[in-house]
């Protein structure tokens, strides 16, 4: 059905997260900061360890998504939502961001969130 992967949550939010995947019958794997220079595709394969150095390995916290359908998607977020589990930087794999490393998808995500709230709060003070 899937893959979840999750890299600089803390403990207990990683293994709520981590424990509704696995009810949802979705594989879930932690990305530490040594791989944070991988690219998603690498991370994708089973058994696949990057051993890089975790130099300006970024303080942030994402969820990447690799799902089978829209449907999966939106089953996992309703039910991470109905347990209260907040995930700011959220992604799911695309052929696009695939050869991305885990470190330019949460510069990419952030950028992105940073310019809806700008514009988000230009439009309101119009």
């Amino acid at each position: 059905m899937g893959m979840i992967m999750l890299y600089g949550m803390d403990v207990f939010k990683e293994n709520t997260v981590a424990g509704i995947a696995v009810q949802q019958k979705l594989s879930v794997r932690h990305i530490s900061a040594s791989e944070a220079a991988t690219p998603l595709r690498e991370l994708l394969m089973p058994g696949t360890v990057a051993d890089a150095p975790a130099r300006d390995a970024p303080k942030a916290e994402i969820m990447i998504m690799a799902l089978e359908s829209r449907a999966v998607l939106d089953g996992f977020l309703d039910a991470l939502k109905s347990a209260g589990v907040v995930v700011p930087l959220k992604a799911v794999v695309t052929p696009t961001n695939v050869n991305w490393t885990v470190s330019e998808l949460i510069q990419e995500i952030t950028k992105e969130h940073e310019a809806m709230s700008a514009g988000k709060g230009g439009r309101a003070n119009e």
